[in-house]
């Protein structure tokens, strides 16, 4: 890996860091171009091992306690923000009350100058010792605004939107399963829906939004393994995608939109029928939020034949409730 010009590192920070607390590395120059998207600074070429097993046959790596290393907007600033409950359960496994870790930046970082290349100095700016410990705060994030619609929105558009557009934030059970099967139209969708989140958590920040889909076994004819397992996605706020878009305001609170594919409609035979969508807002410490539920009746791309008929003199499908007794007309229209 090139980097060029001349640049030298270091480090913000203390040595003992809390959990919430990311390494942070400052060069004096830009180190990669502005445009660039994907960072050529990874686990690869940063080491982060366990000094206690530094000298072991097989050192320790805890990058998969850290999120992907992310740049500040003039690549002059690297970050690697830990995942606090990661950490913690490195520590409760190997009955440690901390740890101490080895960040290292491999000589095969190499400075151009002309035609000269230089590997980077090592010394203790480019190898250097932080430790975490095991306290964790406890305090789960606030919800401050939550929902779910069908309609396309962005971070400016959502806190706009009307409230007729947002899905009704219900969970099929024994208690809510009339009033959500007599709206079974409304809550038809295609194979995207839409999150929008607002929550505040000023101690570690907000970090993921866990997405479970699990079809209710009294809603349909299936039963046993043929129901399938459970559809989950976590979505990380600061590592890249295309689907999520969030913003912070600096004092814990932070809002996100979150472009979500029914998982369901990714299967080779996707089902069809009612969805329960779990959302779940989880901090750097693993604290969670409480959960919301919002049910959604999933038809495109899905295997109708436990749940509905096709009728051919109006090109609709008859999708019949539990009972079999009553139904409702869904054309694709309707769906997609």
């Amino acid at each position: 890996m090139s980097v060029f010009g001349h640049f030298s590192l270091s480090r913000s920070g203390d040595f003992l860091l809390a959990l919430t607390t990311p390494i942070v590395i400052n060069f004096n120059i830009p180190v990669e171009k502005t445009d660039q998207t994907e960072s050529v600074f990874n686990y690869t070429n940063i080491k982060l091992i366990d000094a206690d097993t530094i000298n072991d046959y097989e050192p320790v790596s805890l990058s998969e306690c850290f999120i992907t290393p992310e740049f500040n907007a003039q690549k002059t600033v690297l970050t690697l923000f830990p995942k606090g409950d990661q950490i913690v359960k490195y520590l409760n496994r190997n009955d440690k009350s901390y740890v101490d870790i080895n960040v290292c930046f491999s000589e095969t970082i190499t400075v151009e100058v002309d035609e000269y290349t230089f590997p980077i100095r090592q010394d203790t700016n480019s190898n250097f010792i932080v430790r975490y410990d095991s306290d964790m705060e406890v305090i789960p994030p606030e919800e401050l605004d939550l929902f779910v619609t069908k309609e396309e929105i962005n971070l400016d558009s959502a806190p706009l939107l009307a409230n007729d557009k947002k899905m009704e934030l219900l969970e099929y059970n024994d208690d809510n399963k009339n009033e959500i099967n007599e709206a079974l139209k409304d809550i038809l969708v295609s194979s995207t829906i839409y999150i929008y989140g607002k929550y505040y958590d000023k101690g570690s920040g907000v970090a993921s939004i866990d997405i479970t889909e699990s079809m209710p076994a009294s809603t349909n004819r299936l039963s046993g393994s043929a129901l399938g397992g459970a559809n989950f996605i976590s979505y990380i706020l600061k590592e890249k995608n295309n689907n999520v878009t969030y913003t912070e305001d600096g004092t814990g609170t932070v809002s996100f939109v979150i472009k979500h594919t029914l998982q369901e409609s990714l299967r080779t035979a996707p089902r069809a029928g009612l969805f329960n969508i779990k959302i779940q807002v989880k901090d750097n410490c693993g604290n969670y939020a409480e959960a919301q539920n919002c049910c959604v009746n999933y038809l495109e791309y899905g295997d109708l034949s436990y749940h509905t008929s096709w009728d051919s003199s109006n090109s609709s499908y008859s999708y019949n409730t539990k009972s079999g007794a009553d139904y409702i007309k869904a054309t694709p229209f309707d769906v997609c």
